[in-house]
């Protein structure tokens, strides 16, 4: 049988680690990208060539695609927190360019490139009756999501045919930092919200979303762009709802955060981390506009239907398998 070379970009981060474990187990030979300073030790038990080129050197991506016969590739890697604005253009857009370019040069021997977006380029919708649809105008709300939006045009201006463009809301998971921090506090009897307006939300398992973008590799279909959910309709109490029950914390405290207070304190931090050259907070005010958006609900039907793709995981079934693997890990 021929070998099946897949390139991963961002290997390293929490949905790469997925990708990268799904597409070993399906028979790809894996090569992997990820940041200098990134561990890999997580990924040692996997027979991976990992490769120690820039995102923003056409050459060197040119030659890693030829030398190791690339079919396949999945551009995952990204900023999806930042100190600058620029800085999610250039990571996030600006290397879809570049690496699509290179996929180019590489003609018919690169069979499908996938990109990996986020539900933020689309926009949220209005109102929390809203379902968004693939179909409805892309209206980004934060640098974050519209860099994500400039990457999917350039991918598309780049000229290359054999492209795939996947919208994931919400990831939660195994080896997931964002979503831990909302855990541990409901692991501590809080439930934190913003606000008090109502919101309609999805999410989605990232064994799922893996299990997904592996699969679309050798589908027929190209030049699409897919939404990515479980599936269901979620209200803005039903994550903390879930992971209390599942962490048999009754009598949790509802906390309900003035937006006004949390931009302040998300400011108060953004500034903390630029003074201090610390990481990015978790908590931006950026992101704040994204939390108290009224709706982040989404149909995926055209990914069920054209992969034949049914999730294993609704939200129950998945924060189940998270906070196992927390508690297993000691990270909870």
């Amino acid at each position: 049988m021929d070998q099946k070379t897949l390139l991963v970009t961002g290997a390293t981060g929490f949905v790469g680690y997925h990708i990268v474990n799904h597409a070993v187990q399906q028979g790809f030979s894996v090569v992997a990208t990820c940041r200098t300073n990134s561990p890999k030790a997580d990924l040692d038990h996997l027979p991976i060539f990992w490769a120690n080129v820039s995102l923003f050197d056409e050459s060197a991506l040119s030659t890693l695609i030829a030398d190791r016969n690339v079919q396949y590739i999945v551009h995952n890697a990204g900023l999806t927190r930042a100190k600058r604005s620029e800085d999610y253009y250039s990571v996030n857009a600006h290397s879809t360019r570049i690496l699509a370019q290179a996929a180019r040069r590489a003609g018919e021997q690169v069979k499908k490139f996938v990109l990996v977006s986020s539900l933020a380029a689309q926009g949220p919708g209005k109102h929390p009756q809203q379902v968004l649809s693939v179909m409805d105008p892309e209206e980004p709300v934060t640098h974050y999501g519209k860099s994500k939006l400039m990457a999917e045009k350039l991918l598309l201006e780049s000229g290359l045919q054999q492209r795939l463009v996947f919208r994931p809301t919400g990831v939660y998971g195994p080896r997931d930092r964002d979503f831990l921090e909302m855990i541990r506090l409901i692991n501590r009897g809080i439930e934190l919200y913003l606000g008090r307006g109502p919101q309609s939300l999805s999410f989605v398992y990232v064994c799922d979303l893996a299990r997904l973008l592996v699969e679309a590799l050798e589908s027929p279909y190209q030049q699409k762009t897919y939404l990515v959910a479980d599936g269901r309709q979620y209200d803005r109490s039903d994550f903390g709802r879930v992971a209390g029950e599942l962490m048999h914390k009754n009598g949790r405290v509802k906390i309900q955060l003035p937006v006004a207070l949390a931009q302040s304190v998300a400011a108060l931090a953004e500034c903390f981390a630029m003074a201090s050259k610390g990481k990015p907070p978790i908590l931006s005010r950026e992101k704040i506009i994204d939390l108290v958006a009224p709706s982040w609900a989404c149909d995926p039907g055209d990914s069920f239907k054209d992969f034949n793709f049914t999730p294993q995981f609704d939200l129950q079934g998945g924060l189940a398998q998270t906070i196992a693997w927390y508690k297993s890990n000691a990270w909870l």
